[in-house]
């Protein structure tokens, strides 16, 4: 269990990096800035519900799974990583419906974020899975 739960740390810690300097980038093709703090708040406004879902069931699946499969683990991740943007974007649509014109545009800026958030997702969970490899059982 505790590969699991390594494994399912280290994913975690890889995504949140990685969607920190995704949305960094995105926030530097806008301003012209290069900035940390950018990154950090556009991924937390953008990303941050989603990101929270994702975390929970990273962590659930860790605890659940009794054995370790690489390709499945994955497979999960990722999926669940896509679930919990969706669930994000809908919730900034769900909001844009009620509050206005002006918060379609932070609708949009969700969508950018969800999208770094699955490929940082994506490439963090195969990259744990390599780095945490599972011991074979008989």
């Amino acid at each position: 269990m505790s590969r699991r739960l390594a494994r399912a740390a280290l994913t975690m810690v890889l995504t949140a990096l990685l969607t920190i300097v995704g949305c960094a980038l995105v926030s530097f093709a806008q301003t012209g800035v290069l900035s940390a703090e950018d990154g950090l708040r556009f991924a937390a406004t953008s990303a941050g519900l989603g990101f929270l879902l994702w975390a929970v069931t990273a962590v659930v699946n860790a605890l659940r799974t009794p054995t370790v499969v690489t390709r499945r683990t994955v497979a999960v991740s990722v999926l669940s990583a896509l679930v919990a943007a969706i669930i994000n974007v809908l919730f900034w649509v769900v909001l844009a419906l009620f509050a206005g014109e002006w918060a379609w545009l932070f609708a949009s800026i969700a969508v950018i974020g969800s999208l770094v958030f699955v490929v940082a997702a994506w490439v963090s969970s195969a990259v744990a899975s390599i780095l945490i490899r599972p011991v074979v059982t008989p």
